[in-house]
């Protein structure tokens, strides 16, 4: 007997069925964060897993103990929907778009979305996509910066992504991902022994 077959004895549903309820069930599950950033555990909670995505949420969901806890960024009138961030809030907006669509299978059309990308139009016209790509690149440079030799090449390889936007001036200190890369970079050089080049 293969597991397929114990699955539908065991439940009465098809191993097809199980399958999809399970990826509903993982999808809407909460990821449980530190402060510092990496998933350390998830959690599903039926009243949770059922408030809306929004970039400019009325909530926000944390852990208190072993309970978990919902409450209030602001005055909610009855009627109000509750929202939720799914992901960091002050992730810069390209890149919560992407980490939604990457997590949780959606784009996020939002009117904070809409201001960030009428906001990023202004400031840098006519480079939005070469900035949306850019930053790109410099994930993927990070993403692979433990595989890389040595912290100049990193830091190389993110100089030349950089110039590809912004060739007159430096990278703008408050547009991730290049903040983030730093803090890598810095974390992994302090990891290697190399206090005084991650400062």
């Amino acid at each position: 007997m293969n597991g397929h077959e114990v699955i539908s004895l065991t439940t009465g549903l098809g191993y097809s069925k199980v399958l999809t309820l399970y990826r509903k069930l993982f999808t809407n599950c909460l990821c449980i964060n530190p402060a510092e950033g990496e998933t350390v555990s998830t959690s599903f909670d039926i009243i949770a897993s059922i408030i809306n995505q929004s970039c400019d949420p009325s909530t926000f969901v944390f852990l208190e103990g072993n309970s978990l806890c919902v409450r209030s960024i602001r005055k909610l009138r009855a009627g109000d929907e509750i929202t939720q961030c799914y992901i960091d809030v002050a992730m810069n907006f390209l890149l919560r778009r992407q980490a939604l669509k990457s997590e949780f299978f959606f784009y996020c059309h939002c009117g904070r979305r809409e201001m960030q990308i009428r906001s990023h139009e202004e400031r840098f016209p006519d480079q939005c996509d070469r900035l949306q790509h850019s930053r790109q690149q410099l994930l993927d440079c990070v993403n692979e910066a433990i595989s890389l030799a040595h912290e100049d090449q990193i830091e190389a390889h993110v100089r030349n992504i950089a110039r590809q936007v912004f060739p007159d001036r430096d990278w703008p200190d408050d547009i991730e991902p290049l903040p983030t890369i730093r803090m890598r970079s810095a974390a992994i050089l302090k990891v290697q022994g190399e206090l005084g080049n991650a400062l």
